[in-house]
């Protein structure tokens, strides 16, 4: 089943129950906590199209040398995923974005095991 933009509430309420959480959903925004790694969602905004913007937030890695690392990392043609490293302007800490195509997405069960999976790709591609 394909889905867009207007049927995606229910379907991330499931991914937060997949995500052990209650649905947590702000306007066009939704958060959650993927296995440890906070993660921020964001759809239906004007422009979008039908996509799906998610941010992970790694956190705050040990090395201090990070910036050259992300680019090196932004650079690569083989990232995690889609998507780019940035440092959250606020909190300074390493984000992770990624669009999701919401004709990949058919239900919350498997939209939350992919997420964790890109989670942890794009924490251990920081990392090492």
């Amino acid at each position: 089943m394909q889905i867009n933009a207007i049927q995606l509430p229910p379907v991330l309420s499931e991914c937060c129950a997949a995500a052990g959480c209650a649905p947590n959903l702000v306007g066009h925004e939704v958060h959650l906590d993927l296995q440890g790694t906070p993660a921020g969602m964001v759809y239906r905004c004007e422009g979008m199209g039908d996509m799906l913007y998610v941010y992970f937030d790694l956190g705050y890695p040990e090395d201090r040398k990070l910036s050259r690392k992300l680019l090196e990392l932004n650079a690569s043609i083989t990232p995690p995923a889609n998507g780019y490293y940035a440092i959250d302007p606020v909190l300074e800490s390493v984000i992770y974005r990624v669009n999701v195509p919401l004709a990949s997405v058919s239900d919350g069960a498997t939209l939350h095991r992919a997420l964790c999976t890109l989670a942890k790709n794009a924490a251990r591609a920081m990392n090492d």
